[in-house]
């Protein structure tokens, strides 16, 4: 099992959809508050979101890149991988450029009498969390597009199968010494074993009860057995 690829897709994966449900699912409501409770509730999500997804985006970075420099690995081929970190490497550098100082900002905020301009600064923390939270989203579509080809590439064509087929030692007179006979697997196995072996009981009952009745036909006494048949009719 590949661990290193493995962890890449999880931890990508949370933190794409954390980012991406809090841009398209959560501030849309917080920007409809009043500017007291707008500040009061972003600030609030400076102590668990502000604490959380630093680490994970950073060991997302950090995984992507380790995981595309191996030779093989479970993200797919080298470019799929490559990609998805470089989605990853341009969501945290616009993260620490644009998104941390208005974090920074915000926390030192007074709800009750925040700065005049407070609304085009988390304006433009709303693009860039837009822009981070695409960013990664497509990082894990990168990779779990580049895991989906490596899947569809190792997986042999049918056509192959057919051509690479081994000639079969199911036949009388195989490969593995003459007049042996071993069953086909699979649904054959019932025609030409169990069949003939069904067969051949019935016949051997078969021989045994003609025997049987010649037997018994030989102990009966000589003007039994020269008695004619009984004819009946009117």
């Amino acid at each position: 099992m590949d661990v290193l690829g493995f962890a890449t897709l999880v931890v990508g994966g949370f933190t794409a959809c954390a980012e991406f449900g809090s841009y398209a699912f959560v501030h849309p409501v917080i920007r409809r508050l009043p500017s007291a409770y707008h500040i009061e509730v972003e600030q609030g999500l400076l102590r668990t979101f502000g604490r959380v997804m630093p680490v994970a985006m950073t060991a997302t970075m950090a995984l992507g890149v380790a995981n595309a420099s191996v030779s093989t690995g479970l993200g797919g081929p080298t470019g799929w991988r490559w990609a998805a970190a470089g989605a990853w490497i341009a969501a945290l550098t616009s993260t620490v450029i644009f998104n941390v100082p208005v974090n920074l900002a915000t926390s030192r905020w007074d709800p009750a009498h925040p700065p005049e301009n407070w609304k085009q600064v988390r304006n433009r923390w709303e693009f860039f969390q837009g822009l981070r939270s695409w960013l990664l989203l497509a990082g894990f579509v990168l990779a779990s597009a580049g895991v989906r080809d490596r899947l569809r590439r190792s997986r042999p064509s049918p056509h192959d199968h057919r051509s690479k087929r081994q000639p079969s030692t199911c036949s009388r007179g195989s490969p593995t010494g003459p007049g042996q006979w071993l069953p086909r697997p699979g649904l054959s196995a019932t025609f030409e074993v169990i069949l003939p072996l069904a067969c051949r009981g019935w016949r051997a009952r078969r021989g045994s009860a003609v025997l049987l009745h010649r037997h018994c036909r030989s102990l009966r006494p000589g003007w039994l057995r020269r008695r004619p048949a009984l004819r009946t009719g009117r």
